[in-house]
């Protein structure tokens, strides 16, 4: 097969990847799709995959970006007039094939007058005449069906058209074009459709002959039910989104395309790359509960992908142990809950437990929840490959738990050696005070502002005394530090110890702390440089086909698009 061909596969009517470039609107993506609220009961109605409570009018138009009933009534009128014009003009032959190919003649005698990939709405069509694959298909469908011909659509995975059943035979129509009947027959109007639309050229088409690129377009092609073509429309405005930065937009058009459509047979390259690199954009700013709801869709978009997968694991390690540092028990085992409902692999499972589980057991600890404390150690236990250690926590957990109330008995001994040794010349309640207060915000896992009072209090004292005070900066230290290893944060961590050992340069805990954290970075398979996210151009580890899938993830080349 030609280099040159393949690319024609790529380019077949790229109506569903057209907007990519230059960031434009997507075949079937709405530039202004509206609120949810307006388009959450159609959703509902096509998640079975039939439209019982709406016309196809009204969900192309709804899907397409119509958002009150004011204009949805507008352009429904609109619509049907087109329609009606049509299918008068059509007449009324009893032949289906007859009427379906005079159908097609007569929308684009009067509706269908400019092809243009990147327009995508339904009113673009009904107000300019400008159409793409998706738009015209669905005019062609809605027009079909009052002319009483069964249709159905198919799509490529690039391409999406329509499907005359005769009961007879199968006739495939181009509504994109006037000569676009029954393509299957008339190879040579195949044959001036390809090269009208720059799928192929004219040397390509001598090499293979017309039959070999039809039969390959076919090889491609899948049958789908006229309502689920709206899918197109969520996929592709999902797509837009992610590309504008806009990850809530992005999440709920493409969450309506896979419930309207779950089983979607193209696979796109650039939407998996640009899906990627938004989640690590998320990551890298912090923004976990967005990156987890990206990464989530992913696993249900595109199932069975390994790289996929693996990242939803990391962005669920990392968003759990988030949640719990702030608090947020209930959400932690919510996402914990959601994250392992989609994985049915039990290895894959255990991977996920090992770093979740102890720190939602830390969390119940907090919120005073023995009976969650205690079960999520007993998870630790179970999935840990390392039982000793297990077992350690689970009794570390035990302690913690007096009858039915809770206990955190958090740097209690630096709490006292702090206590027993009050400075030279300073008020002994007001020192107290302090390090009471210090001590509890770091039993709430406030470390950051406990080194700072503790930091500030330590800079106005002497010698004198300070060894008490200075145990317990360095056991909030060690916690810290701890913490953010757990959460695989290992350049913070780092900083963090470099400042202590500013302060404490020959102190032999914190140097091996040092150490131990280094060696925790180059073991672990979970670390930023090894997750299984594109590489950036220029990274000591980016490979030739990583960096170019990075590259071309927000901003596929040119050639990528129909021109």
């Amino acid at each position: 097969m030609s280099a040159r061909f393949n690319r024609w596969k790529r380019l077949v009517c790229v109506c569903l990847l057209a907007g990519l470039a230059a960031g434009g609107p997507l075949c079937g993506a709405s530039a202004d799709n509206g609120d949810v609220a307006f388009d959450a009961p159609l959703v509902e109605d096509l998640a079975d995959g039939r439209l019982d409570s709406f016309t196809l009018t009204d969900a192309a138009l709804i899907a397409s970006g119509t958002d009150s009933e004011e204009r949805l009534a507008v352009y429904r009128q609109r619509v049907a007039k087109i329609v009606d014009a049509a299918v008068a003009r059509a007449g009324g032959s009893k032949h289906p094939e007859r009427r379906a190919q005079r159908l097609l003649a007569a929308l684009h005698y009067g509706a269908l007058r400019r092809y243009d990939a990147g327009t995508d709405r339904l009113m673009t069509l009904v107000d300019e005449g400008v159409y793409n694959c998706v738009s015209a298909t669905l005019l062609y469908l809605i027009a079909a069906r009052q002319a009483g011909l069964t249709m159905e659509a198919v799509e490529t995975p690039l391409h999406v058209f329509a499907v005359l059943d005769t009961g007879s035979r199968r006739v495939e129509i181009e509504p994109t074009s006037p000569r676009g009947y029954d393509v299957s027959r008339e190879l040579t109007a195949f044959r001036g459709f390809v090269l009208a639309n720059k799928y192929a050229t004219t040397e390509e088409l001598a090499q293979r002959g017309i039959e070999a690129v039809f039969n390959e377009f076919r090889r491609l092609s899948q049958p789908m039910p006229a309502e689920r073509v709206v899918a197109l429309l969520y996929q592709n405005a999902g797509t837009r989104a992610l590309q504008a930065g806009d990850a809530a937009g992005a999440v709920r058009m493409l969450v309506n395309a896979a419930r309207i459509y779950p089983d979607l047979a193209y696979r796109s390259e650039n939407l998996r790359n640009t899906m990627a690199w938004t989640i690590r954009e998320m990551y890298d700013a912090n923004r976990l509960a967005e990156a987890f709801d990206l990464a989530e869709l992913s696993v249900k978009l595109f199932p069975g992908r390994v790289t996929v997968r693996d990242r939803f694991l990391a962005v669920a390690a990392r968003a759990v142990e988030e949640a719990t540092a702030a608090g947020d028990l209930q959400g932690a085992q919510t996402m914990e809950e959601r994250a392992l409902g989609l994985i049915p692999d039990e290895e894959v499972r255990r991977r996920l437990e090992i770093y979740t589980a102890p720190a939602l057991a830390r969390a119940a600890l907090a919120a005073r929840d023995a009976p969650a404390a205690r079960r999520h150690a007993a998870r630790f236990r179970a999935v840990s490959p390392d039982t000793a250690e297990a077992e350690r926590f689970e009794r570390w957990i035990e302690e913690r738990v007096q009858d039915d109330g809770m206990e955190v008995a958090l740097l209690d001994v630096e709490l006292r050696q702090a206590l027993a040794a009050t400075p030279e010349g300073a008020d002994g309640a007001q020192y107290t005070a302090i390090v009471r207060g210090t001590w509890v915000l770091a039993a709430a896992e406030r470390y950051d502002e406990a080194l700072a009072v503790g930091r500030l209090q330590r800079s106005v004292m002497t010698d004198s005394g300070a060894a008490g005070y200075d145990a317990l900066l360095k056991g909030i230290t060690q916690r810290k530090v701890a913490q953010l290893v757990r959460a695989r944060r290992y350049q913070e961590a780092g900083r963090t110890l470099t400042d202590a050992l500013l302060l404490w340069p020959a102190d032999a805990d914190l140097v091996a702390l040092h150490h131990e954290a280094a060696r925790s970075e180059a073991s672990d398979p979970w670390r930023l440089q090894a997750w299984p996210f594109p590489r950036a151009k220029g990274s000591p580890h980016a490979s030739a086909s990583s960096a170019r899938s990075l590259s071309t993830a927000s901003r596929p080349p040119a050639s990528s698009f129909r021109r």
